[in-house]
């Protein structure tokens, strides 16, 4: 369960605030200016979603998470992310009991996720699993199995077969007509992300039970539960933004509500329907 103390972070992350505290890219921080957070700041170039992204790095967690995304490219940015050490020792004080490394990593996804709006591009809250070419999301609220069901797809299939893009904010993005799936540095408590893109077949809301069923949902229903799980604009004309994209989803992708158990039978159940018609089924 979410203290209300994390649900306060993530509602002050959606603010957007100034941050002059820019540092060139390739740079660190000079002897001398003793930094209050870490030692270094590191202004280095990524690709992520397929834009070249500049990201301010201060922390192991944001560091490590983010190497297999870093490019070298004299391209310009299309997406900036910067914060301040003011801004991160705010949150610090306001939340002692997060650490700065968790502190920026959370806050720079949240910038990212914020202006990849402005890309055709949202995040979902979802395991996020590859198999034969495809990407199958599964979503819903934290601790209702996400996780544990994609597990159960490369038990299944096999981890080389079944491979994770993103294991709890997978970037779906439409590019040239097609909703491409793809890893991101920011995936929750796990660090399972890989910098792929995939397109996307099927996405299903998850529901504990003692018996496996699914059935298709339509877009009145879908968008809310797809709200639900994303970051959603205080700005109302990124908020239009999002909700033209979910439309647009709507029109091309399925989406099921699914209630299952923690068994192989669940995969081979969400296997079969996601990659066919979007048909209801059920276990006899």
């Amino acid at each position: 369960m979410e203290t209300e103390r994390q649900k306060d972070i993530m509602a002050s992350s959606f603010l957007l605030s100034p941050f002059p505290n820019r540092i060139p890219k390739g740079q660190t921080r000079p002897t001398g200016d003793p930094s209050p957070l870490f030692q270094r700041l590191f202004m280095s170039t990524y690709q992520i979603a397929e834009l070249i992204v500049e990201l301010p790095v201060r922390g192991k967690r944001l560091a490590e998470q983010s190497q297999a995304y870093r490019v070298d490219t004299e391209a310009p940015p299309q997406l900036q992310i910067d914060i301040s050490d003011a801004h991160l020792l705010d949150m610090r004080r306001r939340y002692p009991e997060f650490s700065l490394d968790d502190l920026e990593y959370v806050r720079t996804g949240t910038l990212f996720y914020e202006k990849f709006i402005d890309f055709s591009g949202f995040m979902l809250h979802a395991s996020a699993v590859a198999f034969q070419g495809k990407a199958y999301l599964f979503s819903g609220p934290s601790g209702i199995g996400k996780s544990t069901h994609t597990e159960l797809w490369q038990r299944r299939f096999g981890e080389k077969n079944a491979v994770i893009i993103n294991d709890d904010k997978p970037a779906i993005r439409l590019v040239n007509g097609q909703f491409l799936v793809f890893g991101t540095p920011w995936s929750g408590k796990s660090d399972k992300n890989l910098n792929i893109r995939v397109p996307l077949q099927a996405i299903a809301f998850l529901h504990q039970a003692a018996r496996n069923t699914i059935r298709p949902i339509h877009a009145p229903e879908a968008i809310f539960k797809l709200l639900d799980q994303t970051i959603r604009p205080s700005n109302a004309a990124k908020m239009d933004l999002l909700l033209h994209l979910l439309d647009t989803l709507l029109g091309q992708i399925p989406v099921y509500d699914m209630d299952c158990t923690i068994s192989p039978e669940a995969v081979e159940l969400a296997y079969q329907t996601m990659n066919s018609t979007g048909t209801s089924y059920h276990e006899n």
